[in-house]
């Protein structure tokens, strides 16, 4: 495999998106998740994630939760969610909107969880900038760009027009490339303002 990758899309057959969920359901199983057990989890709008919700509700009861919710709310759902133990729980991916210093020091302090902060948009299938797991995590940076993405900061003039490429530590545009972003809306002049720098 090699960076040119993205150029073939993933897709799945009825069938084989079957096998994956009943892949899934089987992981679960084999974890000891019955019908009574709870799975929680936090993902983009991924196969993958489609894997877990229904592979999950295959094996047990699924727990989708929204992570624009602050850290307690997060808590308590897990907590209330017929399963009480987060422990196996490692790291909670935080985008949308940076954290604030107290609440991330809270989450971390009250969970055990690390705090992973990245950043995404819908357009770009959700997810293309991360912070390390392993790491140096710096609060309320975004982190490094994921595998097969361009990011880029740009300043733009009044019209919203490319002027150069930003200077180290300068305010601009992030622009974001690569396989995971969308060619386009349907509705054109949605379009407008958008473009393409190479």
């Amino acid at each position: 495999m090699d960076g040119s990758a993205y150029k073939e899309a993933t897709t799945y057959s009825y069938a084989e998106f079957l096998g994956e969920v009943t892949r899934t359901a089987n992981m679960f199983y084999d974890l000891g998740i019955g019908p009574g057990d709870v799975v929680s989890f936090l993902l983009p709008n991924l196969p993958q994630t489609h894997f877990v919700l229904w592979g999950g509700q295959a094996a047990g009861i699924v727990n989708p939760i929204n992570p624009m919710l602050n850290a307690e709310v997060i808590k308590d759902i897990c907590e209330h969610a017929k399963s009480a133990d987060i422990s196996s729980l490692k790291f909670l991916l935080c985008g949308a909107a940076p954290l604030s210093v107290q609440l991330f020091e809270s989450f971390e302090q009250n969970t055990g969880m690390k705090v992973v902060e990245g950043y995404g948009q819908t357009e770009g299938t959700c997810g293309s900038i991360v912070n390390p797991t392993g790491g140096l995590r710096k609060i309320g940076s975004i982190g490094l760009r994921l595998p097969y993405q361009q990011a880029e900061i740009f300043i733009l003039d009044e019209d919203g027009c490319y002027q150069r490429r930003a200077q180290v530590n300068e305010i601009g545009t992030l622009c974001i490339s690569g396989p995971n972003v969308f060619p386009g809306y349907l509705d054109p002049s949605q379009n407008l303002n958008s473009y393409e720098i190479t």
